[in-house]
């Protein structure tokens, strides 16, 4: 039973090191942080009493499009999987929402949503270096997210919001206040699907 377990986890890891591992061109150009989802919208999960008021914590990566000349990127990793948005659009603020591609693993299992996922950009803040615009020498960044069809389920729409830097140490001073990120079952850093 511990050999199926340490197989599954690795295939786990496997697959999100594929999912997140698109960041070849240059490492330090990923941003890095942390935050949650939240503002589930009851399509999320129609039998549940307590969908809209979920929350989830988690690790979240950004990779901007314009510094990559590739799609704009946005992972979010829990201790139970990781979910993977692309959006061929950079990630400016705009009142419209954009088709992009999505997928998840959770519990070992790759799933390319069959409903596209739709993105808006509430917000993209530049806070580091204070007062500039998004560039090559942007250190630290909020992005706060609008996204429908989370989960591949149509009509489930979340929110998304984190702070992403290029330095770790610099976001978790920024986020946290301790210096990092610890997230458990507990405090809502699963992030998979409830289950029907």
């Amino acid at each position: 039973m511990a050999i199926k377990s340490i197989l599954s986890r690795f295939v786990a890891c496997l697959g999100l090191a594929v999912c997140l591992g698109t960041a070849s061109q240059a490492g330090a150009q990923v941003f890095i942080g942390g935050g949650a989802v939240y503002n589930f919208t009851q399509e999320c999960s129609p039998g549940s009493t307590t969908i809209t008021s979920r929350v989830n914590y988690g690790r979240f990566y950004y990779r901007p499009g314009e510094e990559f000349g590739n799609p704009s990127e946005i992972s979010l990793a829990f201790i139970d999987g990781s979910i993977l948005f692309r959006r061929w659009a950079h990630m400016d603020r705009s009142n419209a929402f954009y088709s992009a591609i999505g997928r998840q693993i959770f519990s070992a299992y790759h799933y390319l949503y069959s409903t596209n996922p739709r993105i808006r950009v509430l917000r993209r803040d530049v806070i580091y270096p204070v007062g500039a615009t998004f560039g090559p020498d942007t250190a630290l960044v909020f992005l706060r997210l609008r996204i429908q069809n989370y989960w591949g389920v149509p009509g489930c729409s979340v929110t998304v919001a984190g702070t992403f830097g290029r330095n770790p140490a610099l976001v978790a001073s920024a986020s946290t206040g301790d210096g990092g990120f610890a997230f458990d079952e507990s405090d809502g850093g699963m992030g998979a699907p409830p289950a029907h």
